[in-house]
């Protein structure tokens, strides 16, 4: 199910849908893009809350997205992501980062 967000997302990031992009102001696209970021995080907390295993990943030409599920009292390691990527860009957050904004552990 969540591989079908990634894919709309893609979608929604292609350069064809640019001109779309373009018919609404700064205001809207700012908006726009902040529900759409909103939606995202939402789903990614559900997908951990509910998956099996401890991580899921899935990507397109647009969007790279990684769900972890850590155990912040037992696992103290950095975060880079993506992990497996070709990606020029990455995020990387330290263990005391994550730590500090979990949720129950």
């Amino acid at each position: 199910m969540f591989q079908a967000v990634v894919q709309t997302v893609n979608n929604l990031l292609r350069p064809e849908a640019l001109e779309s992009w373009k018919d609404m102001n700064n205001t809207e696209q700012a908006h726009t893009a902040t529900m759409l970021l909103d939606v995202l995080e939402e789903g990614a907390f559900l997908l951990a809350n509910n998956m099996y295993g401890n991580r899921f990943s899935d990507g397109a030409a647009n969007i790279d997205l990684e769900v972890h599920v850590l155990n912040t009292e037992m696992d103290q390691q950095d975060l880079s992501f993506p992990q497996n990527s070709s990606s020029e860009s990455t995020i990387q957050l330290s263990a005391s980062t994550i730590k500090q904004y979990s949720r129950n552990g």
